[in-house]
């Protein structure tokens, strides 16, 4: 970890998000109690915690693996943390396991054996573990690798609809992308143990702050230019890797013959074959590829520079209909609104 300094708010879901070995799942350890910082404090609801070892914190760890205990039932999964705290007695846990397991509406599987559960399933039970002893953070790690595809889109919407009625605030490690942008009120992208940048979905893939955020969230298109012009609320920047002229509507200074990167998400690029009726923010090229997903089309387009542009639209006409094929040659466009100017 390198100076992070990071505040999360009570009763959000908050994501840490980057690739392995940035440090994500570190700095989960050490909220849980299970690695203590070299320095620095940290506090939970106000409190400094650092000193205090994982029983005795008001936080719960759910385990990528899911943990559970293969010959106890579901019952006893989820009684089994409560009947060794003092603080719960015994006509409780009934009340306490009934409350979660309606909670991730798995009422009536009480005596079944992790064997004779889904991937799905288990990891409810899991996260019923995890809510039954009341936690005033829980702390997720990666929760829903182990799902596959279609039922880990429908598991994010659950477990959100789940956080918001219980009002606990949950961290999440992820390397996940779209899984961080589709669950999280806000995100924290790491990278070699420093925190980049904290905002909300929009907030970091609109307007990321650094090439490493703005590759990492998403598809980008990135390039290296030198501002040749600049104003209150513009730049203009040259680049090398296009004949295009780059018109940025930006707030700030940026002084004149700054090294800068100019970026640009594939679904703000519009494809045409018909010149555009602008001056900046276009280029030209030769479609070398097209790849079909169902809902959009990924274009990548050759430029004379020998860069590659990648364009992604919605297939709103049948692929018999669409007019842009391979080898043609297309123009590329785009909004000044849509440029994203990077200084680091």
């Amino acid at each position: 970890m390198k100076n992070i300094s990071l505040s999360i708010n009570k009763g959000e879901l908050f994501s840490l998000l980057g690739g392995s070995g940035c440090g994500k799942t570190t700095l989960l350890r050490m909220l849980a109690g299970f690695e203590k910082p070299s320095s620095g404090k940290i506090y939970i609801d106000g409190v400094d915690v650092t000193d205090w070892p994982p029983y005795k914190r008001p936080v719960n760890l759910m385990f990528q693996s899911y943990a559970l205990f293969p010959h106890m039932n579901v019952y006893q999964n989820i009684a089994f943390g409560l009947k060794y705290d003092n603080n719960i007695k015994k006509g409780e846990i009934d009340d306490r396991v009934s409350e979660v397991l309606g909670l991730v509406q798995l009422s009536g599987f009480e005596h079944r054996k992790p064997d004779q559960l889904s991937g799905g399933q288990m990891q409810r039970v899991a996260l019923a573990r995890s809510l039954a002893k009341r936690p005033k953070l829980l702390l997720l790690d990666e929760p829903l690798a182990a799902l596959d595809k279609k039922l880990r889109e429908q598991t994010q919407f659950e477990l959100v609809n789940i956080q918001e009625r219980v009002g606990i605030t949950f961290i999440m490690v992820t390397h996940d992308q779209e899984e961080a942008m589709t669950m999280s009120s806000r995100i924290g992208v790491m990278e070699d143990g420093r925190v980049l940048q904290v905002g909300d979905p929009h907030d970091v893939y609109e307007f990321p702050n650094s090439r490493y955020v703005a590759r990492f969230i998403g598809d980008i298109n990135l390039f290296d230019g030198t501002v040749i012009e600049s104003g209150m609320d513009y730049v203009e920047v040259e680049s090398k890797d296009t004949d295009c002229l780059f018109h940025v509507e930006h707030t700030g200074t940026i002084p004149m013959g700054a090294e800068v990167t100019v970026a640009i998400r594939p679904e703000k690029v519009m494809i045409s074959t018909i010149k555009p009726n602008q001056s900046k923010n276009w280029t030209s090229g030769i479609v070398k590829e097209i790849a079909y997903l169902g809902d959009i089309s990924i274009y990548h387009i050759a430029l004379q520079s020998g860069r590659t542009i990648k364009a992604t639209l919605p297939n709103l006409l049948r692929m018999s209909e669409r007019n842009i094929e391979w080898e043609d040659v297309v123009y590329l466009f785009w909004r000044a609104e849509n440029n994203i100017i990077l200084t680091s």
